[in-house]
């Protein structure tokens, strides 16, 4: 690995700038000017941050890390700070701040991955990309994609890419179910507590009988609805609420807030489903209707060239949605490695083992020497 490039200080400094979803921009002007000052090909791209290689060559990769974060939570259960001046601290081998793992080591694996090329020349086509806003809406990977669809890609006669998300180094992801957010709401009457044999129906009694059939439900989706490479449905209770006036009011309604994700023999009718299998008088609202299952196969070329890298590499889906997304929709194969842990990533207390960014980089030569 080149000498000059510094891991723990490239990861602490940008550790330091905090930089939740829509306010990247301190973190972008800053990975600008590194680029500039270690004479990387950088430019700006709307919000995001792109280093080009342009060799000639007919096939391209992208790589792809995303700056924003989440929120750190609850600041009083953080040892160490989650970002600010005296955070990235390291213990260990591990080092800790909000985005260690997510995803701020995946930006550093890739500016040390540039700092490789900017002497010697990459075999293929190279666009390295830091995005904004995966964490909600993926719109920095949209707007570099419609750029790089205008400019670049009819040139190509290969293309794919490498989404820089947490795996571990232990398995690649192909792909995630689709997602949808669902609100069922159950009715009944109002009345006082100390009087329930009043109340001929109980909101959350009622409630409690849509839960549990819907937990039956999921239980028979996983097997009718199973899908070899994403796996089974899953049907989330998230929040429950009822709209009481007082303690000892029985309410007359219940509210349920469920994250749905679905495999292609169930998203496209999972609301008449629910209907079916819910009473008539219980409400369905699709608060957010699926987006659609993004897979990739495991017989792509880069599944291949990955397995050869790694031996014994595990396949499987990602549990959750991410900008692999994006480069699918338009057609271009995206696989999901990286040197975070998926364990530990929206939680309090973030980490990441500084010498993964190292093994990281010499998976990702490799892939670009095969590819």
């Amino acid at each position: 690995m080149n000498n000059q490039f510094d891991f723990i200080k490239t990861l602490s400094d940008i550790v330091q700038i905090p930089s939740p979803s829509k306010n990247e921009k301190e973190l972008a002007q800053y990975l600008y000017r590194f680029c500039l000052k270690h004479t990387l090909p950088v430019e700006k791209q709307d919000d995001n941050v792109i280093i080009k290689f342009l060799t000639g060559s007919n096939k391209c990769l992208i790589f792809d890390a995303h700056m924003d974060t989440i929120k750190p939570g609850n600041l009083k259960l953080w040892q160490y700070p989650p970002y600010g001046a005296k955070s990235g601290v390291v213990k260990n081998g591990k080092m800790y701040g909000l985005g260690t793992s997510d995803d701020k080591a995946g930006i550093v694996s890739l500016l040390a991955l540039s700092f490789e090329f900017a002497k010697v020349k990459p075999p293929i086509d190279l666009f390295i990309i830091f995005s904004t806003s995966e964490e909600i809406d993926s719109q920095g990977a949209k707007t570099f994609l419609k750029y790089f669809n205008k400019k670049y890609k009819a040139k190509y006669e290969e293309i794919a890419a490498v989404v820089v998300e947490p795996t571990d180094l232990a398995y690649i992801e192909l792909g995630y179910r689709s997602t949808a957010i669902i609100e069922i709401t159950t009715h009944g009457d109002s009345g006082h507590g100390a009087r329930p044999e009043e109340v001929k129906q109980n909101a959350i009694v009622n409630m409690i009988k849509v839960i549990n059939k819907i937990n039956h439900l999921e239980t028979k989706l996983k097997s009718e609805a199973y899908d070899e490479v994403l796996g089974y449905p899953t049907l989330t209770l998230t929040s429950i609420k009822s709209i009481e006036g007082s303690y000892n009011q029985i309410p007359s309604q219940c509210s349920s807030i469920w994250d749905v994700r679905l495999t292609p023999k169930i998203e496209k009718n999972i609301l008449s489903v629910l209907e079916k299998t819910l009473d008539k008088d219980v409400k369905i609202n699709m608060i957010k209707s699926p987006g659609g299952c993004i897979k990739v196969s495991p017989k792509e070329k880069m599944v291949n060239i990955f397995q050869q890298v790694i031996p014994h590499l595990k396949v499987q889906a990602a549990k959750g949605a991410n900008n692999s997304g994006c480069f699918v929709r338009e057609g271009i194969p995206a696989i999901t490695f990286g040197p975070g842990h998926k364990a530990v990533i929206h939680k309090e207390n973030e980490y990441v083992e500084v010498k993964n960014m190292n093994e990281a980089i010499k998976v990702y030569k490799q892939i670009i020497n095969y590819f």
